[in-house]
């Protein structure tokens, strides 16, 4: 899972990085512009206290509108995908260890403030909400084999900065913060809640 997400983010960033040499926006333009992104980071214990961070990664389709000069406002949406996670410990009844693995995906709707505090500089926030797909399968210490979903919504937060290494792409770093959610049969679990991320974002014309 974890070369899967690697490959995947890896590919769309080359590949925006590259694009940007053989499209350009025409001079002098503040039109509204559509934008593809891609990144890559770490998760921060991201199930519960039994597990470490994992590589996550989410590909994002979006708009910006032209407010003035040095403000955009948008509107995106985003894939997110997570590094299988294996994990071993106890429930509520100290003698009933349990180990497993979980697999989870996840969509989110944001919206985009995007300020340039200098020419190439920009500091972006953004905030809406998600919703993650969680299947898990553990085993208890009886070895009895069981099953559980919890798909759950959520409220996500971001803040970040980038910079513009050519007119049409931006290289940035991002802190991701997402609501936790308890599931309701393994103890201290939540859904993802915060990651560190870099990416690559590419604006058409």
């Amino acid at each position: 899972m974890k070369n899967n997400i690697k490959k995947t983010i890896f590919s769309l960033m080359a590949s925006m990085a590259l694009s940007s040499t053989a499209f350009a926006c025409p001079p002098n333009s503040l039109v509204d512009s559509p934008y593809m992104s891609a990144q890559m980071g770490v998760a921060d214990k991201p199930y519960s206290n039994y597990e470490s961070k994992k590589f996550t990664g989410r590909v994002a389709y979006g708009y910006l509108w032209q407010a003035n000069e040095i403000v955009k406002l948008g509107l995106e949406s985003g894939f997110n995908m997570f590094e299988n996670n294996h994990y071993v410990g106890n429930n509520a009844v100290p003698t009933s260890g349990y180990q497993g693995t979980v697999k989870r995906v996840g969509f989110d709707i944001l919206g985009v403030l995007d300020f340039y505090a200098t020419s190439r500089l920009d500091l972006f926030a953004k905030a809406g909400p998600s919703y993650t797909f969680q299947k898990f399968k553990y085993t208890s210490s009886a070895n009895e084999p069981a099953k559980s979903h919890k798909d759950v919504a959520a409220l996500k937060f971001a803040v970040g900065m980038g910079y513009d290494i050519s007119e049409n792409t931006n290289v940035y770093l991002t802190r991701e913060f997402q609501t936790k959610q308890k599931h309701s049969v393994l103890e201290n679990s939540t859904v993802p809640a915060d990651s560190t991320s870099i990416g690559v974002r590419y604006k058409f014309c």
